[in-house]
């Protein structure tokens, strides 16, 4: 057995050991490959303000009921609720909207490891982007 199911009504499980290390050497692979052509690794907050993902509604159409959402902080409720980012793009776009002023900033060849959630499931997702302009 790869997962261990942990008592939450949801798709939620701690990977085992095995699973965890064969992840690991094809992430490791990959990257090396990746790496070959250009691509560079990165890393995009988890969490998104609801004004940042307001923005982004038409792309999380399809992802907006699933939507996981932070409120309190320990005791204290938060002025603005946050959202545990659905996509990538929701924290990606914005930042090549501001790095890319000209042609001469491109491309951007960008990978992240990283997780997502929708709904009630966690997942570890490898996220490519290339931008041409």
């Amino acid at each position: 057995m790869l997962y261990l199911h942990i008592g939450i009504k949801t798709i939620c499980m701690c990977s085992k050991y095995h699973f965890f290390l064969r992840r690991f050497t094809n992430q490791s692979w990959f990257d090396k490959e990746i790496k070959k052509i250009g691509v560079r690794n990165s890393y995009f907050p988890m969490f998104v303000s609801s004004s940042a993902l307001e923005r982004e509604k038409t792309h999380i159409e399809d992802f907006a009921p699933e939507v996981a959402w932070v409120t309190k902080s320990g005791d204290s409720d938060l002025s603005e609720p946050i959202a545990i980012r659905p996509t990538s793009e929701t924290v990606m776009y914005p930042s090549f909207a501001k790095w890319i002023q000209s042609y001469r900033d491109l491309p951007i060849l960008l990978n992240q490891w990283c997780n997502v959630v929708v709904g009630t499931s966690a997942l570890l997702q490898q996220n490519g982007q290339k931008k041409n302009g």
